[in-house]
C-alpha cells in the first residue's frame, strides 16, 4: 500500500473497479469499507486487506491543441 488511507477516503477494490467504497475504519492490515447499492439503496459493509484496495484518484483532463491535417483541398 503506497498511499496512506484515511477514514472517509474513496477506494476501489482491485478486483472490481466499478464499485466505489468509503473507508470507515482501519485496523492493522484490514480496512473496513461500506457502499450503497443504487438499485435497492441498501448499505453493504465489507472488510478488505489494505493491499487489495486502491485509493480513488481524481481524473486529470489535459487540453491539447488540435492536430494539423496534412490533407489539403
Amino acid at each position: 500500500m503506497e498511499e496512506q488511507l484515511k477514514v472517509g477516503d474513496l477506494v476501489f477494490h482491485k478486483s472490481n473497479y466499478t464499485i466505489t467504497w468509503v473507508v470507515e475504519e482501519i485496523k492493522d492490515r484490514e480496512v473496513g469499507c461500506s457502499t450503497i447499492v443504487a438499485e435497492t439503496l441498501e448499505q453493504k459493509k465489507l472488510t478488505f486487506l489494505a493491499s487489495s484496495v486502491e485509493k480513488k484518484k481524481t481524473p486529470v483532463f489535459r487540453e491539447r491543441s488540435p492536430r494539423r491535417s496534412s490533407y489539403y483541398l
